[in-house]
């Protein structure tokens, strides 16, 4: 029987091989890359980055909705009225 877990964790192991490959590619230039594998590189990697999201969504959001909320105030720099995050251009 398969884990939900288990699905995450191959996602990111596939991802992990991607990185291999993507590496062994940029070894390559300038001279020796193959346009066909980087096209099948370019979409394997968007298929399973989607993949991934969906199953972050389906395996941790659901866990990390049901911890207790962290207690920002106990952060370094932290306060109870500093409790969302921001962003800057």
């Amino acid at each position: 029987m398969s884990l939900p877990i288990h699905a995450l964790n191959r996602c990111y192991t596939d991802l992990l091989g991607i990185c291999d490959a993507l590496e062994a590619v940029a070894d390559g230039l300038p001279n020796n890359v193959s346009a066909t594998q980087c096209t099948e590189l370019a979409t394997e990697i968007v298929d399973l980055l989607a993949l991934t999201h969906r199953e972050e969504e389906a395996v941790l959001l659901p866990f990390l909705a049901s911890s207790p909320a962290p207690n920002c105030a106990t952060w370094p720099g932290g306060s109870a009225k500093n409790t969302t995050m921001t962003t800057t251009p």
